[in-house]
């Protein structure tokens, strides 16, 4: 149950984090539910579903608990306070680029947000092509950038980017952005000088140190405690690391569109839209298979909610969702902006799968004939039935029967999924070795006979009973 978790101060960050094993992690069961938004495009406060958000894009939460929401198609930032009250924190509604308190301020199709350990709020202001800022007091000013994209490093509103959708705070409080059509990611000092960590403004899918790397088009960043950026890389449907010396690796994802867990890069993800980190390393993501996506710190990405399209508020992949976007994590759980359900969702892990073991037992070394099968039998210690697959031609496994084709070496792998109640089983595997039999040819007594004709015939037999040849 929830009281079983280990939750602590993620102080480095300044927010909470769930703190779970990634082993166990993998095999928690999340709860969705919906936290604000009543799932109809709209611009109401209120509490809880009674509000109404236009297509959100982005969330982050503060120290308190509050969550704030990159309303994009509002032009607004707005704020779920803690006991579940939407209120409009800036923006006026209209798009524009104006700076100044509260609702006289003016965004135009904000993506997302960032809240650093003092509270104050950082915002990507992508068709103003901006990094705007909404102090503890309401007062919205420009960090970086201005109304005009291009790819240019430089001190605050000389510096320009193009459409920058992602961003985060490191515990330094540096900023971190995806500047998507830069296809690149930049930093922000403290002082406001705006440099380029990693990518050239090119598109494309090459690891490397800072700007020898390229992205396509990444979406969504975040920084964990040790300083590494994570990336959503969406045009190369990939989660890709910049390391603090600013070397860029790849950590899932193959380049290609799929829906498949896995490790590393033999994983696939949709466009990944934004990511988010916790306090032992497990990275969040939002994927475009309407789902999010776990990858543990040994690589291991599974699905841990959704996977259709819907607003199905559930336990695990029965929940729906609508295009998630962006992520936010602390002790109450995890927060996504589901942009096409128009709201703010919630998961909150609810229980751990039990774990389950594989029996199986066959390694065996057989002598090849026509004909040859095996029964396959394996059980799970769930009771749930266990599926077989191998990594050889010459054996064809079908119903829980491999059919022996030929002679050579075959693993067969025993697999149980596991299901809503049970954790996947660890794969046992098999070793199956086919030998051709042993052939001896024996001259029959006497070996030869001679006919009347001159002819004369020879008489052998090979132990098997086949033709025998002379020469």
């Amino acid at each position: 149950m929830i009281s079983s978790f280990l939750i602590r101060w993620g102080a480095a960050l300044g927010v909470w984090f769930l703190l779970l094993s990634g082993s166990v992690l993998a095999d928690t069961v999340f709860r969705v539910s919906t936290l604000a938004g009543n799932g109809s495009p709209g611009l109401i406060d209120s509490l809880g579903t009674n509000a109404a958000f236009s297509h959100p894009t982005g969330v982050a939460v503060d120290g308190s608990g509050n969550v704030y929401v990159a309303d994009m198609m509002n032009h607004l930032v707005r704020k779920i306070l803690t006991n579940g009250v939407v209120v409009t924190l800036a923006g006026s509604s209209q798009s524009g680029f104006v700076n100044g308190s509260g609702t006289n301020a003016s965004f135009y199709y904000p993506s997302s947000v960032a809240v650093d350990q003092t509270g104050n709020i950082y915002v990507a202001d992508s068709y103003n092509n901006a990094i705007r800022k909404i102090a503890t007091n309401g007062i919205v000013s420009t960090v970086a950038g201005y109304d005009s994209y291009g790819f240019l490093d430089g001190v605050s509103t000389n510096a320009l980017f193009n459409n920058p959708v992602g961003i985060a705070i490191d515990r330094f409080g540096n900023i971190v952005v995806a500047d998507s059509d830069n296809c690149s990611i930049r930093k922000i000092s403290t002082s406001g000088t705006v440099s380029t960590l990693a990518g050239n403004g090119h598109s494309g899918f090459a690891n490397g140190t800072g700007t020898n790397a390229t992205f396509s088009f990444p979406q969504g960043v975040t920084v964990d405690s040790l300083g590494n950026v994570f990336v959503a890389d969406a045009g190369n449907n990939a989660i890709r690391k910049i390391s603090p010396t600013g070397i860029v690796t790849t950590v899932a994802g193959n380049g290609s569109y799929g829906f498949k867990g896995g490790f590393g890069t033999n994983a696939s993800f949709r466009e990944p839209n934004n990511v988010a980190v916790d306090g032992t390393g497990n990275i969040f993501v939002s994927d475009d298979n309407n789902s999010i996506r776990l990858i543990t710190p040994d690589g291991m990405v599974t699905t841990i909610v959704g996977g259709a399209w819907g607003k199905n508020d559930g336990d695990g992949l029965s929940a729906t969702f609508r295009h998630p976007s962006g992520l936010a994590i602390n002790a109450e759980g995890i927060y996504v902006a589901d942009i096409d359900n128009n709201c703010i969702r919630k998961l909150l892990p609810v229980f751990v799968k039990t774990p389950q073991a594989i029996s199986f037992g066959l390694n065996r070394s057989m002598i090849f004939k026509s004909n040859l099968s095996i029964p396959l039998n394996a059980t799970a210690s769930s009771g749930l039935p266990v599926s077989f697959t191998s990594d050889s031609s010459i054996i064809t496994i079908k119903d829980s029967v491999a059919y022996i084709t030929g002679t050579g070496t075959a693993v067969i792998v025993a697999k149980q999924e596991g299901n809503g109640s049970y954790a996947a089983a660890p794969p046992v595997t098999n070793t199956i070795i086919v030998y051709k039999a042993s052939n001896s040819i024996n001259f029959l007594q006497p070996p030869a006979t001679t006919f009347s004709n001159g002819k004369t015939v020879y008489l052998a037999a090979t132990s098997p009973g086949g033709p025998v040849t002379f020469s």
